[in-house]
């Protein structure tokens, strides 16, 4: 699995040096071009997923655990799929509209990770 994550932030990094390279990533008379920054952003994040592939292959198997618990995986989950939520409806509401429909629902969220039996009204 690193080995793949690895891969897919190389290409990424590629992607990004290469589009900076294309819309100028070099010293003009007036200073940086648009592209200067980014490239070596590019750059660096390829040379970090070098070393992180290495590091990767160098390392033995693991002997059949897993990456990531049951628990632990529905405790980022409950985070990352209403904010991935959130941020689509923006797209379509804006960021007003969408504020005020997800406000319910994360305190709907909230209080239920809290461990609390009460509706979200009664929280606030």
């Amino acid at each position: 699995m690193d080995v793949a994550v690895t891969l897919a932030f190389f290409a990424f990094g590629l992607l990004v040096a290469y589009d900076s390279y294309r819309l100028g990533a070099k010293w003009a008379e007036d200073g940086p071009q648009s592209g200067y920054f980014p490239f070596y952003i590019g750059v660096i994040i390829c040379i970090a997923s070098l070393v992180n592939f290495i590091l990767a292959v160098r390392v033995k198997a693991s002997d059949g655990e897993s990456f990531v618990s049951a628990d632990q995986l529905k405790s980022v989950l409950s985070v990352a799929i209403p904010t991935l939520l959130y941020v689509l409806v923006i797209q379509f509401l804006g960021i007003y509209a969408a504020s005020i429909v997800s406000s319910p629902c994360s305190w709907c969220g909230w209080a239920s990770t809290a461990g609390s039996k009460q509706y979200w009204w009664a929280a606030a």
